[in-house]
């Protein structure tokens, strides 16, 4: 939808509240933030960062096209704007910024759980709710990479199918008025041959009471709530088909109260207010990932029928850009087995997380790496660490560098002649 951009400067700590908070903590002395709102609900969606050793400071802003804008300002000696670092001729220079768009904080924030799905039901968020997967078949992901991604019985009503999880207590997830649920999810050629229910994810308690995210036969993508009090089923149909044997990225989000928001490959496709809801219920009771118990109180299971892969769990509100850096960031959880380097994801869709930091940062590759290097370095190019890792199977790398002051830094990660950087910041 429409947005708004606000920009300012700010000193130490900035805090911006509301259903999404993120929280800022300046490089230097004063940094500009840039704040995206969404103009018809007046949430805002995400906030971005630009600052340097010194001061730098925005005094307006503008809409260019394209989700652009422009701010203008000054910095006081060396001003840090994305990607680009500027030395002042003086005291004081003017500056003239563009934003091609705003760049989420941390997608680790209020990540309840996240299933890559490579050939175990293993949780990734470090949450430990690990599933158990039953009746479930291990299948190439959208990639072609084989073993990474599960394919669901294709019958649809069978005995007992699904990843089933128990989930233990995550701080703040036992019940949450936002949530996100985001999958890359591929449909079976026969997909369409039953009127039944095709789940992807859903939570029962009993044939009474249960949440689910589904898809009917004609590709229409449902998200029901029932219980005693409530009964809510909303109804959502892409112009782009979904039921048609190939990878999709599916997102919806729910605002609780508010409305519940449907992406297919990153585009908004539908949104829906909702005004009969009750929290969600994330814990105590049992997630079903790919199937569907109880709802029709003969204790049968519904199939998705196709396969899931990487699903991820909120315990908030996503942005429309979050849901397109999660669909971008990784094209496959694993190199593809070939030698052609084309075919592997490149470095600059690398996630670094948390930042800021207190010091200990995880680098996520989204595939099997060799002979990584990562090295630290200040603003003046001394190297403060160098780590090599002659071998990561799941790409996922942990460093710790807790022993630095907190400041800027640039983090340097080199795989087989192919380098990338990215700013850190420690804050203690």
């Amino acid at each position: 939808g429409d947005k708004a951009f606000i920009t300012g400067s700010f000193a130490e700590v900035a805090t911006f509240a509301g259903s999404n908070t993120f929280n800022l903590n300046s490089f230097g002395n004063l940094d500009i933030f840039v704040a995206a709102i969404d103009y018809s609900t007046g949430v805002i969606e995400t906030v971005s960062q630009n600052g340097g050793p010194a001061d730098e400071e925005a005094r307006g802003i503008t809409a260019g096209t394209s989700n652009t804008s422009y701010i203008t300002g000054y910095f006081n000696g060396q001003g840090s704007f994305g990607n680009v670092d500027l030395t002042g001729a003086g005291d004081w220079d003017i500056f003239v910024h563009k934003f091609t768009s705003i760049v989420p904080l941390n997608l680790q924030s209020g990540l309840v759980a996240r299933y890559k799905m490579n050939g175990d039901a293993n949780d990734a968020s470090g949450n430990g709710n690990n599933g158990v997967d039953q009746s479930l078949i291990i299948t190439s992901d959208r990639s072609s990479a084989s073993d990474k991604a599960f394919t669901f019985p294709p019958n649809g009503l069978v005995a007992s199918s699904g990843l089933f999880v128990n989930p233990v207590d995550v701080a703040g997830a036992a019940t949450t008025n936002n949530s996100t649920y985001a999958v890359w999810l591929k449909t079976s050629p026969n997909f369409s041959n039953s009127n039944i229910p095709k789940p992807i994810f859903s939570t029962a308690m009993d044939a009474f009471e249960y949440r689910s995210i589904s898809i009917t036969d004609i590709g229409v993508v449902t998200y029901s709530f029932l219980n005693s009090t409530f009964n809510t089923q909303i109804n959502a149909l892409s112009a782009t088909p979904i039921q048609d044997n190939s990878w999709h990225h599916l997102a919806v989000v729910c605002k609780a109260g508010i409305e519940v928001i449907f992406y297919l490959d990153g585009n908004e496709f539908f949104r829906a207010p909702l005004s009969s809801f009750e929290p969600e219920t994330l814990l105590g009771i049992n997630w079903n990932i790919g199937s569907l118990t109880n709802v029709d109180r003969l204790n049968t299971v519904y199939s998705f029928n196709g396969s899931l892969d990487d699903m991820r769990i909120y315990r908030r509100a996503l942005s429309s850009a979050e849901i397109n850096e999660i669909k971008n960031q990784n094209v496959s959880n694993s190199l593809v087995e070939n030698s052609d380097k084309s075919n592997k994801i490149p470095l600059d869709n690398t996630s670094m997380y948390p930042n800021p930091s207190s010091g200990k940062v995880s680098l996520d590759l989204g595939r099997e790496t060799k002979d990584l290097q990562i090295s630290i370095l200040d603003l003046s190019g001394k190297v403060l660490f160098n780590q090599n890792y002659p071998s990561v199977a799941d790409g996922l790398v942990q460093f710790n560098a807790s022993d630095l002051s907190s400041g800027l830094y640039i983090v340097l990660v080199e795989e087989n002649g192919e380098v990338f950087t990215k700013k850190l910041i420690i804050s203690k």
